[in-house]
């Protein structure tokens, strides 16, 4: 569990270095730091999100590594809703992407990529950079604007712009408030893949972070053509042979101790599954 020393309010950007508007010496003012930044207006942070989204045309997209549903779905929604917005986009994940979403139109699209000449790089449901592997990379940056987008209180702020929500039962939830903003209609292709993230999110809405405003975004996603059964079916009712055979084996492992169940596997066991 990483720290959450440092996490500033929910639902606003956090930055580190970022491009001042008002110029260089302007930014020798802010030290460099969008927090401190007195050219641009720090309480609209949202809308300060929601115009690196209007103002630029290619954008690329990065899922974390060992990605979860949240995730893949976030991405993916993010990436139709730029779409119909007439934008090119990237959409990436520098690891193995289960199948078990394979039925989210953009799935295929996956595969390990680094930034080329897109313009405005965007990292979804990450606390810390490492969990984006090789296409989180300061060297690649050039000047380029950088945003984070990101649901967890553990999140360490790690990019010049993070859009952090620790409210938010899922970073789907905070992509859906972002395409609704930008005034893009909803699908049912962005319904499905925003659906996909919270109820995996949520464990089919069972986690105590599951709110009214949760439950406000499914209906809407609901209406637009999205398919909670078909999310319960492909993650949660389906389950590979390999995957169950690795459960077995961590069960025949488990020890109880002072009221904690815990299992060790190794490496070696877990290629071999």
């Amino acid at each position: 569990v990483r720290s959450a020393q440092g996490l500033r309010a929910s639902g606003t950007i956090v930055a580190g270095t970022h491009t001042c508007p008002g110029g260089n010496a302007s930014a020798r003012e802010c030290q460099g730091s969008f927090l401190n930044c007195k050219h641009m207006d720090n309480q609209n942070s949202f809308e300060n999100a929601l115009e690196h989204f209007k103002r630029y045309n290619k954008i690329f997209i990065s899922a974390h590594i060992m990605p979860d549903g949240d995730c893949i779905g976030s991405a993916l929604g993010l990436t139709w809703a730029l779409r119909k917005m007439g934008k090119t986009v990237t959409v990436t994940c520098n690891d193995h992407v289960s199948n078990t979403f394979a039925y989210l139109p953009g799935y295929a699209e996956f595969k390990p990529q680094t930034p080329t000449d897109e313009e405005f790089l965007v990292f979804v449901d990450g606390s810390s950079s490492d969990r984006f592997g090789p296409a989180f990379d300061p060297a690649r940056f050039n000047g380029r604007p950088v945003l984070e987008i990101d649901h967890h209180v553990t999140n360490e702020n790690f990019a010049p712009m993070n859009y952090v929500d620790t409210h938010a039962a899922a970073t789907a939830e905070i992509v859906y408030r972002v395409i609704r903003a930008l005034a893009v209609p909803f699908d049912a292709t962005i319904a499905q893949c925003l659906l996909t993230g919270i109820v995996t999110a949520t464990l089919g809405f069972r986690t105590n972070n599951t709110t009214v405003e949760t439950l406000k975004i499914v209906t809407a996603l609901m209406e637009a053509g999205g398919s909670i059964p078909q999310v319960i079916e492909n993650a949660f009712n389906q389950v590979p042979l390999a995957s169950l055979r690795l459960r077995g084996k961590v069960v025949s492992e488990a020890r109880l101790e002072d009221g904690i169940v815990w299992a060790e596997i190794s490496q070696k066991v877990l290629r071999e599954m």
